[in-house]
């Protein structure tokens, strides 16, 4: 982002060639390949049909993802507790 706002700062230490390319590269790939890119990792933007979860679904799936990091969270700390007592 600093490279953006003051390009000046940035295009100075770097090797034209460098930069020609890279800029070549943000025209005419770069929206291309991050589409690619996006579609690979989030499959259901490649789904046909639309998903549509009802409100209190998203929350309950929330809800539980929370739960689930609290639970890990707690047994971490069990763990540790168990490791401590066991050392003195």
């Amino acid at each position: 982002m600093n490279g953006r706002r003051a390009r000046a700062l940035f295009a100075v230490p770097v090797y034209p060639a460098f930069l020609a390319a890279w800029r070549d590269y943000e025209e005419r790939y770069q929206s291309i390949l991050s589409g690619i890119w996006l579609s690979d990792v989030l499959t259901a933007l490649d789904s046909d049909e639309p998903t549509t979860a009802s409100e209190a679904h998203l929350q309950w799936d929330w809800a539980n993802d929370e739960a689930q990091e609290q639970a890990e969270a707690i047994e971490e700390a069990i763990i540790m507790a168990e490791t401590e007592v066991s050392y003195e």
